[in-house]
């Protein structure tokens, strides 16, 4: 085997392992915002998640998938927004921003 080859086999190691790293860490995210939600027993028109990379667009729904991001400080990065407030049908309003960080 040549060292090029070496190299193409130690880079494919490597997609295989970061790839089963995020879906594994995908998957803990899932989990994760499910149980927290089922623990608040909150309805779903009072929660939702965000990315925390970018300002996110109103009205936009992104789902765990379209809100985790991995940061540069090797940290998984997940918005979670609880919407209180004292009457569900009188205003204000407050949106809550949770943000998780995670690694395995």
């Amino acid at each position: 085997m040549t060292k090029f080859e070496s190299l193409c086999l130690a880079y494919s190691a490597s997609r295989e392992k970061y790839f089963s790293y995020r879906d594994d860490s995908f998957e803990f995210a899932g989990e994760l915002i499910g149980r927290y939600i089922e623990f608040l027993e909150v309805p779903n028109e009072y929660f939702r998640a965000i990315p925390t990379d970018r300002t996110p667009n109103p009205g936009t729904s992104y789902g765990v998938l379209g809100a985790i991001h991995l940061n540069e400080d090797t940290y998984w990065h997940l918005g979670f927004q609880l919407t209180l407030f004292s009457n569900p049908n009188e205003h204000p309003k407050q949106p809550i921003l949770i943000e998780f960080r995670f690694k395995q």
